[in-house]
């Protein structure tokens, strides 16, 4: 369809400008059993906090002490990462990992890589992304929509920790002795 004239739904309807994005619910608790007639001789448990707040498709972020530290990419001592920049919206729902990350751990990550340029910026209406800008003159960008501090940080050193060239495609396959 075009995508001035908008967008066909499940029920067979167009849907004009921004499809609206169902959120996952939160899993019921479950429920304490039902009293019985004796209500001396019976301990009821509280129901499990955590069930209601777990997910089944993210896995918990690992601490800083089980993550390996891996260095800066180097080839021949000169660090490939030279500016990383992060672009927020202001006022967006999708930027607030993002903005949490400017403005509480990009100074640390800026005083830790001194040979990179950190810079953060607005863009007003706009998804946070995290671009990379490396020696060869490429540029990665990693979306960072709905994305927590601790991931944006995690790009962050993604970028940071790789070279900026192009992944190669091996034709032949490789043979290791």
């Amino acid at each position: 369809t075009d995508q001035r004239k908008g967008r066909i739904n499940r029920r067979g309807t167009r849907a004009r400008g921004l499809l609206a994005v169902r959120c996952r619910r939160p899993q019921p608790a479950a429920r304490p059993p039902a009293p019985s007639h004796n209500y001396a001789s019976q301990t009821v448990a509280a129901p499990d906090a955590t069930a209601a707040s777990r997910c089944t498709r993210r896995r918990p972020p690992l601490t800083p002490a089980a993550q390996p530290q891996r260095r800066a990419a180097m080839i021949r001592g000169v660090p490939q990462l030279q500016r990383l920049v992060v672009r927020y919206c202001p006022h967006g729902g999708s930027s607030r990992g993002a903005r949490a990350f400017v403005f509480e751990e990009f100074a640390k990550f800026a005083e830790a890589n001194p040979a990179v340029e950190c810079r953060s910026e607005l863009g007003r209406g706009k998804h946070p992304v995290v671009r990379g800008s490396y020696v060869w003159g490429d540029d990665k960008v990693l979306d960072a929509k709905n994305r927590s501090s601790a991931d944006v940080l995690r790009m962050a050193e993604v970028l940071r920790n790789s070279s900026g060239r192009k992944m190669l495609r091996f034709e032949k396959p490789v043979v290791s002795a």
